[in-house]
């Protein structure tokens, strides 16, 4: 009867052990973070360029940026010390 106790108690830890391994890999696996975004960005100035002129400049140029992937503007906002 002893040998089945023994016989018992070494499956039921190695079942513990094997499940206790398994559940520590899932644990300590790192998490899959998300691909970093890629910053494509331009500067709109208002030298030799009329796109921050009117308002259909503005919305024209930003879908053409758009359709080419580009998200990050950086328009001029200062020139030649008079904010545009």
């Amino acid at each position: 009867m002893k040998r089945i106790h023994y016989l018992a108690i070494a499956v039921l830890s190695a079942l513990l052990l094997w499940g206790f391994s398994g559940l520590m890999a899932v644990i300590s696996e790192p998490a899959q973070a998300d691909a970093p975004t890629e910053i494509r960005g331009v500067w709109l100035t208002n030298v030799d360029s009329s796109v921050l002129f009117s308002d259909q400049a503005v919305t024209v140029t930003l879908q053409q940026l758009a359709d080419r992937h580009f998200n990050t503007v950086y328009p001029a906002v200062w020139s030649w010390g008079y904010t545009l």
